[in-house]
């Protein structure tokens, strides 16, 4: 009895090392797990900041182009104002029209002015142009039968 004693504290002795290393490797086991997730974690966030990033460099982008766009809009309005036109033509050899310069034409057979009739409107309500499906109209008797009538195949 004594010996079966013995052996079973040695037995026990022997496990409680055992058990040492299970407890130990599964806490290692959980902190790589955290590791990991820790991980896939920091890889999505860099994943966010990175497309934020991207996004606020597209947003400078836009407003670059829409200050370029506002400079050219008011380049184009100073270059094609009145005045400038009227100075361009100026310096092209250009004059302002006299009555001596323009001619007028005077047509007998002007076209008369003829009262306004409106078209009229298409009917809104025709029966020939509305179609309804089948599938609303027929009953449970009519598929049956045609279910019946093409053996079942559609």
């Amino acid at each position: 009895m004594q010996e079966e004693k013995g052996k079973g504290l040695r037995e026990q002795k022997q496990a409680s090392w055992r058990s040492m290393i299970q407890s130990t490797g599964s806490a290692l086991l959980w902190v790589l797990i955290l590791l990991v997730l820790g991980g896939l974690y920091l890889a999505v966030n860099t994943k966010a900041a990175s497309a934020g990033r991207v996004y606020l460099n597209l947003e400078e982008q836009v407003e670059n182009a829409r200050q370029k766009n506002s400079h050219l809009v008011a380049q184009l309005a100073d270059v094609a104002s009145p005045e400038r036109m009227t100075e361009l033509a100026e310096s092209m050899g250009f004059r302002p029209a006299t009555l001596r310069d323009i001619r007028f034409v005077d047509i007998d057979e002007s076209p008369q002015k003829m009262d306004f009739r409106a078209p009229s409107p298409q009917a809104s309500f025709q029966i020939s142009l509305i179609t309804v499906s089948p599938a609303y109209t027929e009953t449970l008797l009519d598929a049956i039968q045609r279910w019946f009538r093409f053996g079942g195949v559609e």
